[in-house]
């Protein structure tokens, strides 16, 4: 299992995150994949900024790489 940065608030960066975590395990799956943090670190609690559209596309970005049979399950 993994997580999706919580920096990672565009498609690109999700997608780019996925193939990198995979790429540095050695691996062509992982079991699992979450979405680490509805915010930054930097803004964590101090922002009512919850990241809605940023969070919708790293989760386009984990729905494909499910698709592709890069992840079996997705969080």
């Amino acid at each position: 299992m993994s997580k999706v940065a919580a920096e990672h608030k565009t498609y690109d960066e999700a997608k780019a995150g996925i193939d990198e975590t995979l790429r540095k395990m050695g691996l062509d799956y992982l079991d699992m994949m979450i979405i680490h943090s509805p915010q930054p670190w930097a803004e964590a609690n101090q922002s009512e900024n919850r990241y809605k559209e940023g969070n919708r596309q790293a989760w386009r970005a984990l729905e494909e790489a499910y698709n592709e049979g890069k992840l079996k399950a997705i969080g």
